[in-house]
């Protein structure tokens, strides 16, 4: 075991005082680079993986829209949850959608009163061709009062395009119902 560890010091022991400082100095520098170097590429992983992958089916992305539009119900007026929602839409599209999203959200939240939860179930998935499924679901929207009263709309279809992207599948089009003058009458639309 000694002369395993006594070999490299053989090797740097024959090095000048110099060479070995060059040395020395060479490689903290690199080691100083390398760290610097690695923080953009963290930073651009971390980006990445906030990202999320693209989801295993086209009704997995549909049910995600609308589970974030969901749990963001409450939220009207404070602070946005996309947590989940940006794996959900197409790279290409996604800023243009995620104002969709966010637009409706508001439209949603103007309604007096505002609807407690939405409710949906049944996907129906059609093949377009090629990297291209179209998913409709009917989709209520559900008004709970104080009491035990409430209210609960008739179901209307939403159709989200999904294309094959990244492994999976994300939504590239967003096409609900009319909130506003749909779901509900104008009069009830501040």
């Amino acid at each position: 075991m000694v002369g395993i560890f006594d070999r490299p010091r053989a090797i740097i022991a024959g090095w000048s005082r110099r060479r070995r400082w060059i040395v020395a100095v060479c490689l903290m520098a690199g080691f100083c680079l390398c760290g610097l170097g690695a923080v953009p590429i963290v930073a651009l992983l971390d980006y990445t993986q906030r990202q999320g992958d693209a989801f295993g089916t086209p009704v997995e992305a549909a049910d995600a829209y609308l589970l974030q539009l969901n749990l963001n119900l409450a939220a009207v007026g404070g602070e946005l949850d996309e947590v989940g929602l940006s794996r959900a839409l197409d790279a290409d599209r996604r800023d243009e959608l995620l104002k969709q999203w966010e637009g409706l959200r508001t439209e949603i939240g103007r309604t007096d009163p505002p609807p407690s939860k939405l409710t949906w179930s049944s996907f129906q998935s059609t093949s377009q061709g090629g990297e291209t499924v179209t998913v409709t679901v009917p989709v209520s929207a559900q008004w709970s009062g104080g009491t035990a009263t409430s209210y609960k709309s008739e179901p209307h279809p939403w159709t989200f395009t999904a294309r094959h992207q990244d492994g999976g599948w994300r939504l590239s089009a967003v096409q609900p119902y009319p909130w506003c003058g749909g779901y509900v009458d104008q009069a009830h639309c501040h």
